[in-house]
């Protein structure tokens, strides 16, 4: 999720823009890798196929597929991992890489073996794997709200929650609302608008805050 966010803040600095950058907020799931990883890999190469942007894998060049193929070397791309798990032999695991993704049937998300774990939706494995990483079957994650960021705010600027949220014009406050509303938005904590209602601002005011106070080099 840090590197998404970082991602959208240098693109938003460059085009003078704030708001979500990406349509949806990055998605981790813990994977039980020698159950479901070749699966979870087939089905990531065969999203462009499976919405319609190209026919063929092959044929989408933004896909680590071409590197489990051997047709194209990215030096951050590791693939031995999972083609260990087809063959020894790397020409060997790289044949039945190409099989395997030929014998590709329409599965999607939520379906079969790609089902998440009924009590854990950011696993996908079952009990005996939970157990295996000593993870509780159901330990929900609590989501950040708006107020937990007000407090991560009042700890990082010295001062207080209410303060922050007052209707005060101070212009001492202004970093801190701006650097509020720009983690909200690049957190998918809140939106402009829902940030703008929590500190009784208008939108544009909250806009123009985060505009005259861009994201500093320790801005994490």
């Amino acid at each position: 999720m840090r590197i998404a966010s970082r991602y959208a803040r240098k693109h938003q600095q460059q085009l003078n823009t704030t708001g979500h950058l990406f349509e949806r907020r990055y998605h981790a799931v813990l994977v039980d890798a020698d159950a479901y990883l070749l699966t979870l890999l087939r089905y990531i190469h065969l999203n462009p196929v499976r919405a319609g942007l190209v026919a063929d894998t092959a044929a989408y060049p933004w896909s680590s597929h071409h590197e489990y193929l051997g047709r194209r070397r990215v030096p951050w791309v590791c693939t031995k991992f999972a083609l260990a798990m087809l063959a020894s032999d790397p020409s060997t695991a790289t044949r039945r890489y190409s099989a395997w993704m030929s014998d590709s049937g329409t599965t999607r998300w939520g379906e079969g073996d790609l089902k998440t774990h009924a009590e854990s939706p950011q696993v996908l494995g079952d009990d005996v794997f939970l157990e295996r990483i000593a993870l509780p079957p159901s330990r929900p994650a609590r989501a950040c709200t708006l107020d937990d960021l007000v407090a991560e705010c009042s700890r990082r600027f010295g001062v207080s929650p209410e303060i922050i949220v007052s209707k005060s014009r101070a212009r001492t406050l202004s970093a801190a609302r701006a650097w509020l509303s720009r983690h909200a938005v690049s957190r998918g904590i809140a939106t402009t608008s829902s940030v703008a209602r929590h500190l009784d601002r208008s939108e544009a005011a909250i806009r123009g805050l985060m505009m005259r106070h861009p994201v500093a080099p320790d801005d994490q």
